[in-house]
């Protein structure tokens, strides 16, 4: 699983989820991204495929920005990724998800402030895509970095948030047929 972070987030901040998803016997690979930003280098996911060629299925997600620019990988390497995983994203053009060929998992916190974007997103794809709600979550608690203006205010834990998404996603990732 190669997995994008979010912007301006330093990719050691998501070493508790990509740890607790590895624990279950996945490769998971956060790059590091120009000026922390996932749109300066959308296609780092190249050179990580490349760097692992015994391995012949990828899942591609990310965070908020990173979710989007990995969505955008996804869509311009359709014959070469098997899932695409939405934490707190959502993507430019909901159009060219309908339908999409590859399952899609969105994962929402209920308390997120873009929750109500995220929502619009799965209704235009629900057909075709898994939803997994965080009642209590927020933005910020998708990973391990400082206090984010605007945030919404969570009512569960980091910990407990960090769980769900290690969970929801694990599910995803064995529910998928290579």
């Amino acid at each position: 699983m190669i997995y994008y972070p979010g912007g301006l987030v330093d990719p050691e901040a998501y070493a508790v989820t990509g740890q607790g998803v590895a624990d279950a016997g996945y490769l998971v690979v956060i790059p590091k991204m120009p000026l922390n930003l996932a749109f300066m280098g959308i296609n780092r996911a190249d050179r990580i495929r490349q760097e692992y060629p015994e391995i012949d299925s990828w899942v591609i997600g990310g965070h908020s920005l990173g979710g989007a620019m990995a969505a955008e990988y996804a869509k311009n390497n359709l014959d070469s990724i098997d899932g695409l995983i939405m934490y707190a994203s959502y993507p430019a053009n909901f159009d060219a998800y309908v339908d999409f060929p590859i399952p899609i998992l969105t994962i929402i916190g209920t308390n997120d402030p873009g929750s109500t974007k995220q929502e619009e997103f799965y209704d235009a794809i629900s057909d075709s895509a898994t939803l997994f709600l965080i009642e209590g979550g927020n933005h910020r608690q998708y990973a391990d970095y400082s206090f984010q203006n605007n945030d919404g205010i969570p009512t569960i834990s980091a910990g407990e948030q960090q769980d769900q998404i290690i969970a929801a996603t694990i599910q995803f990732l064995s529910n998928l047929n290579y």
